[in-house]
């Protein structure tokens, strides 16, 4: 299909469910990346883009609320963020949470509080693992993020993949809403 670039979530409260001893390795027998690594594995070695998205706040660094509440400060997401940029350090492209100016994805929704608690700490720990890494992240509720470009295609089922019916596809192609 020519896909050349996927975007991920790697999902911080799932894949750290306790709290690391030492949590900037990726190695912290609290660090669970099975659920995650075949596929990176896989689209790395068939040589596809991934745009790693992290989220998602562990109960154990926001006091016990919901995964998509700001964690208490500032170093457990830094510390994340550094080891999921050693576990993959072939990823260049970053994004630091999923719409964060939007209630149902960032609590509380402010640009201060995700900008220090969130987007500063994953940009710096990526850095200095990554350093040719783009990280992206939304501030003041004005998109920041680098230009990603990603293009997709699809088939459909039904449609003669051998030349077919000309007069079909046609017909098809005319009544399709423009």
């Amino acid at each position: 299909l020519g896909v050349q670039a996927v975007r991920y979530t790697l999902h911080w409260d799932q894949i750290a469910t306790s709290k690391p001893t030492v949590p900037t390795n990726p190695a912290d027998p609290a660090y669970d990346w099975s659920s995650v690594t075949d596929v990176l594995d896989s689209l790395h070695a068939h040589k596809i883009d991934v745009i790693l998205q992290l989220y998602g706040t562990p109960s154990w660094a926001n006091g016990g609320k919901p995964a998509n509440y700001l964690p208490t400060s500032s170093a457990p997401f830094g510390a994340f963020a550094t080891a999921a940029a050693h576990e993959f350090p072939w990823v260049t492209k970053w994004l630091i949470w999923n719409e964060p100016n939007q209630v149902r994805w960032l609590r509380p929704t402010s640009a201060a509080l995700y900008v220090t608690r969130l987007l500063n700490p994953a940009y710096a720990a990526i850095h200095r693992s990554i350093a040719r890494a783009k990280v992206a992240g939304v501030e003041r509720v004005r998109v920041v993020r680098v230009r990603i470009e990603v293009r997709a295609g699809a088939v459909h089922p039904l449609e003669p993949r051998d030349g077919g019916d000309a007069a079909g596809r046609s017909a098809r192609r005319s009544a399709a809403p423009r």
